[in-house]
């Protein structure tokens, strides 16, 4: 099942939104149609605080861009399409818009200097929102707490320090969310509060919704 919204924000053309598929943890190809006109394609993969707050899987799942204004003139609608499927999952109205904007239209990469970063305390409050069970069921716990420590902590795990979490998982005394917690407790305890860590899609993240590690 897919899910997303679009927007135009201010008067210049600005588009925002986010895209995603309930049965995948993957981005998704973003098709933004301005009706009887040419698309702009987008990979939806930027975090978004707010989704992943309010319970939309791990959030990173936004995306960015800007037409022309000119190039919009007389556009009733603006469609967000799933490149995929073909299908048509929202749609807005552009409203007015400033025509003396951007000469021309920007990709996210031009868009954004600084991508959002999610912290560890965000993490935290909403780990619910990830696979850490599903990973942990597919790894086995000492896998899992060797993955999970490299992620939070940014470097090789010492193996002897974490094999008391490991054992703990291993007696039902702790679940691997609760295990994921404990590293990141320690490792704001360490760097002295909150941290920003690297998002999905950025080679270290160690949970998936699949069935095995791939």
């Amino acid at each position: 099942m897919l899910d997303g919204d679009i927007h135009v924000s201010g008067s210049e053309g600005l588009i925002t939104g986010w895209l995603r598929a309930a049965e995948s943890d993957g981005p998704r190809i973003a098709l933004i149609v301005p009706e009887g006109r040419a698309p702009i394609r987008v990979i939806a993969d930027a975090f978004r605080p707010d989704l992943f707050e309010n319970g939309e899987g791990h959030g990173h799942y936004g995306f960015l861009a800007r037409f022309r204004a000119r190039d919009l003139r007389g556009t009733r609608r603006i469609l967000l399409v799933d490149e995929e499927t073909g299908g048509i999952v929202s749609e807005t109205d552009p409203g007015p818009l400033d025509e003396g904007g951007g000469e021309a239209a920007l990709n996210v990469e031009q868009l954004i200097a600084k991508p959002a970063h999610w912290t560890t305390r965000q993490l935290s409050a909403h780990a619910g929102n990830l696979c850490v069970e599903e990973t942990l069921a597919a790894l086995g716990p000492r896998t899992f707490v060797d993955r999970v420590a490299r992620y939070v902590f940014g470097t090789e795990p010492d193996r002897g320090s974490l094999a008391g979490l490991v054992t703990a998982i291993e007696a039902r005394r702790l679940t691997g969310t609760q295990a994921f917690r404990a590293m990141i407790e320690t490792a704001e305890s360490l760097h002295g509060g909150p941290r920003e860590l690297p998002g999905v899609h950025e080679g270290l993240y160690p949970f998936f919704k699949e069935t095995g590690p791939g």
